[in-house]
């Protein structure tokens, strides 16, 4: 497995060590930037990023607390004395630089995950909702829950794991962090509704501008006409918009919409999805809702996203991809 020392360089044009490894041959590939716990890039970090360039990754492994104390160390208490000194604000442009050089990365496709090992795990959550990584992985990733606003994009991939009994990462934090990552919204008729509710299920959860508009009535129409057809995939439909709960609940009576309309007043749902997003009409330019849908397996995961669609033939491509699940 070609690997080797590495001299990173900041923005500010300070050098210190790491490791990249990556798998044989030359070809493009995703890349992985892993962020060590507390004992640095040692022997075990280095094993690690070798087991992910054999599966085919191009990995990098910054001595990330070079500024402090560099090299790996087997010290707890040096270990320790080294995290409590790290400044956090300077963390978040080490990892944004590394990020940025790795996408550069010859033999890098431009595709980056982070994945934090313990200290490493808040790392990993910026970097997915701040720095538009594509994808995270953490394994006991302390601080996480200090992370949580902005969130990541719904459809990035991402894998926090946490022991049933870790001091550094009590239950009750680890139920922050799952909280999170599952909306809840208001919904027609004033109830409220979150993706936890609706575990165990298939989820079409479609984003639309504005009830009552031509387009997205007949995207709602649909959706309506084929419930049954969904309902047999046990799969829910929730239409998600910025109207208020009064406007769904006349949008649902007129037309006779039989599953559930979130009312996202204040956006926090179309952004945690990264549908509201400018758009162009007439030469003007503007913020809205771009028409999205999000398939979500039973599990929680997105399965499959369709953006700025068509709505003619929509609804049928929904569910023959609910029907492969």
């Amino acid at each position: 497995m070609p690997s080797r020392e590495i001299t990173n360089t900041t923005r500010d044009g300070e050098t210190y060590d790491g490791y990249l490894t990556e798998p044989e041959g030359d070809g493009k590939v995703p890349g992985i930037l892993v962020i060590p716990a507390i004992f640095g890039t040692d022997d075990e970090m280095m094993e690690l990023a070798d087991a992910w360039a054999a599966d085919g990754f191009v990995v990098s492994v910054p001595d990330i607390f070079w500024r402090v104390m560099p090299g790996p160390t087997a010290d707890m208490e040096k270990a320790f004395g080294r995290y409590e000194a790290f400044d956090a604000e300077q963390g978040y442009k080490d990892v944004e630089d590394l990020l940025n050089d790795l996408r550069a990365n010859p033999r890098c496709n431009g595709r980056v995950a982070v994945l934090g090992y313990c200290f490493g795990g808040r790392y990993a959550q910026y970097a997915v909702a701040r720095l538009g990584a594509d994808a995270a992985g953490a394994f006991h990733g302390t601080l996480i829950d200090q992370e949580l606003n902005p969130m990541p994009p719904k459809d990035c991939p991402v894998s926090y794991h946490f022991g049933a009994e870790d001091p550094v990462v009590p239950m009750e934090t680890v139920e922050k962090i799952r909280e999170a990552f599952a909306f809840k919204g208001v919904t027609d008729g004033g109830g409220s509704l979150s993706l936890k509710d609706l575990k165990g299920k298939k989820v079409v959860l479609y984003f639309y501008p504005k009830d009552m508009t031509p387009g997205c009535t007949t995207e709602a129409e649909g959706f309506r006409d084929a419930v049954r057809d969904f309902a047999k995939l046990d799969a829910e439909i929730v239409g998600v918009s910025k109207d208020s709960v009064k406007r769904h609940d006349n949008f649902k009576a007129k037309y006779d919409l039989p599953f559930t309309l979130i009312s996202d007043e204040d956006g926090a749902i179309c952004e945690a999805y990264g549908v509201w997003q400018e758009k162009k009409n007439y030469g003007k330019t503007y913020m809205g809702i771009v028409r999205t849908t999000f398939l979500i397996d039973e599990t929680g995961k997105v399965a499959e996203v369709w953006r700025n669609l068509r709505v003619k033939g929509h609804v049928e491509k929904v569910l023959e991809a609910a029907k492969a699940l």
